[in-house]
């Protein structure tokens, strides 16, 4: 999992490492989600990768292999990138706790 997707949970991941498909992706509402699971087929196309570029572009180049999960779960949409990202995740955190 990724350190900056913090809120999949674990029966989400479940799923994606069981579909065994070359690349896995839940999706809600029709937005795709993280995590994203790839086989072994894209081991070095992910190595490859530097700084925060993400795999995205593996998934477009290859979005014929993509298999999509529906899942009815949000926390798969959250992903943190930017100190912009964390500091709204926080404010989020706190109004669903009432705490905001």
């Amino acid at each position: 999992m990724a350190a900056d997707s913090i809120r999949q949970p674990a029966a989400v991941i479940g799923l994606v490492l069981a579909a065994g498909a070359e690349i896995t992706a839940p999706s809600v509402a029709g937005m795709r989600g993280h995590p994203v699971g790839f086989s072994a087929t894209f081991r070095e196309s992910l190595f490859a990768l530097s700084g925060d570029i993400g795999a995205r572009s593996i998934v477009e180049a290859n979005v014929h292999r993509l298999k999509t999960l529906a899942c009815d779960d949000q926390g798969i949409l959250t992903d943190l990138d930017t100190p912009a990202d964390i500091s709204r995740q926080a404010v989020l955190r706190r109004a669903r706790s009432g705490k905001g």
